[in-house]
């Protein structure tokens, strides 16, 4: 029996479970979330299921624990009927992943499970954060222990010494397994798909690990590391096939890089065109990374849609600064192979960079439109934990280092750090922000496309109109924070 009104199964979670894997929302505002739609793209794509704890859920299983995943980003509930679901299945183990802007929300959860339950319970904390700041659980003595790194080999012996009664305390390293087709698929059955995906139901779904690129803002390498890890193209065609035969046929490749090794690619396109899938997927990577050839075996093989992280209209940013090796020419013959063949290409821009002037920022809001993308997403560059940026906006006096302690205290006011350069304010990055997407959302070929394609469909005119209003009242989409 399966109640989707908790987004997963009753005979898993409500009876005694030994361990639940949660994954929290940024923060709790107050004891009952407002019940807000996506808006803008999100509306569209809707939010990821969260992967890694799946991949975790499915080693627990296969060493014979019993498990349970509470997913509350999708449930969308306060934090006493959050305290509530996870109680009722009266676990051993409560493991909580979080990202840096999860913390907060992770914070919030621990301590009161910790004041309803005490000692009954051992709380974990695992995710990107604590993997780029080991030493978290040290200053936030609420979690019994962390978990850093890749943890479906260490996480499931962490768990079978302390149902054995064993106290189990710090921080622990993850073993990264010999190869990455030793893993059980995610069980994507302890979740509820249809809260996920809004317009069809989608998995997501990672054929690699590991990023060779040291872009300036990122912290992958300090959570996956720069050697890339391959499954094997006929293990992700399986695990594409068993889901396909399930009845979704729709995927997102969550890759950091997902064109990082061409030969790779050509064979899971190959796997993919040999077994008849009939399947449509889009990915993320680099432009420099695509060509002809490998475009259109990937459209061959079913990829509808790819996005590209410009960052920087600017040559000088992008190269010099962030570290992508790419010239606009580069980017430009990318997304035109792209439209060529049909695949539909959205723009990764970031505002906010060490030494940009106003004029790379006029280069950036205008790039998009030069670029021919179908889609764009613009952000203000947010400094997170393990990346270079940090690094250098603490030297430069712009933040503190103990900055995400703060937030998970509740202690920082607005939002998370993002970076500032000289001579120019936030107000301006966001007055940019607004100027990128007004200029390329609001020009009459952009609009004329779009008002063709909504005349299909009353769901998408709708959505449409939203992301217009916002766009012209806010300068940003209803999915993007501040």
């Amino acid at each position: 029996m399966r109640d989707w009104s908790t987004g997963v199964k009753i005979g898993r979670l409500w009876h005694a479970m030994s361990v639940v894997l949660v994954y929290p929302p940024n923060f709790f505002r107050e004891e009952k979330l407002r019940k807000e739609p996506y808006g803008g793209l999100e509306e569209r794509w809707g939010k990821a299921p969260p992967l890694g704890i799946l991949y975790l859920a499915s080693s627990l299983l296969e060493s014979g624990v019993k498990v349970g995943v509470v997913d509350l980003n999708a449930l969308k509930v306060g934090l006493k009927e959050s305290v509530n679901l996870i109680g009722k299945s009266k676990p051993h183990v409560i493991g909580i992943s979080a990202t840096s802007f999860q913390l907060r929300g992770a914070v919030q959860l621990a301590e009161r499970l910790k004041e309803e339950f005490e000692n009954e319970v051992v709380i974990g904390l695992g995710g990107a954060h604590i993997s780029v700041d080991p030493d978290f659980i040290n200053r936030f003595p609420i979690f019994d222990f962390g978990l850093v790194g890749e943890g479906e080999i260490t996480f499931p012996s962490l768990v079978t010494r302390i149902l054995k009664g064993e106290k189990v305390r710090g921080t622990f390293y993850g073993k990264q397994p010999e190869s990455l087709d030793e893993l059980p698929f995610p069980d994507r059955q302890l979740i509820d798909a249809k809260r996920y995906f809004s317009e069809k139901e989608c998995a997501t779904i990672l054929a690699t690990r590991g990023c060779p690129y040291n872009c300036i803002f990122c912290s992958i390498k300090g959570l996956r590391g720069q050697r890339v890890r391959f499954r094997s193209p006929r293990n992700v065609v399986d695990e594409m096939e068993g889901i396909r035969d399930q009845g979704t046929r729709r995927f997102w490749f969550v890759d950091d890089t997902f064109t990082v090794n061409r030969k790779y690619v050509l064979k899971l396109c190959e796997e993919i065109i040999n077994r008849k899938l009939d399947i449509e997927w889009w990915c993320e990577t680099r432009t420099e990374s695509v060509d002809e050839t490998i475009l259109k075996v990937m459209r061959k093989a079913g990829c509808i849609q790819i996005s590209f992280g410009i960052e920087s209209g600017s040559e000088r940013i992008r190269i010099n600064i962030i570290r992508k090796n790419f010239t606009n020419d580069q980017a430009i013959r990318a997304f035109r192979l792209c439209k060529k063949l049909d695949i539909l290409t959205e723009a990764y821009l970031m505002l906010g960079f060490p030494t940009e002037t106003m004029e790379d920022l006029y280069y950036t809001a205008n790039f998009p439109a030069e670029l021919g993308a179908d889609i764009i997403g613009v952000h203000i560059t947010q400094i997170l934990p393990g990346s270079d940026l940090l690094a250098l906006a603490v030297k430069e006096g712009k933040i503190a280092l103990d900055v995400y302690d703060q937030y998970a205290k509740g202690e920082l006011k607005g939002s998370l750090p993002v970076y500032v350069p000289e001579g120019l304010s936030l107000r301006i990055l966001q007055n940019a922000r607004k100027q990128a997407y007004r200029r390329f959302y609001f020009r009459p070929q952009f609009l004329v496309s779009r008002l063709t394609k909504d005349l299909h469909s009353l769901k998408e005119l709708r959505n449409d109109i939203r992301v217009a209003l916002k766009l012209c009242l806010e300068g940003k989409t209803a999915a993007e924070p501040e």
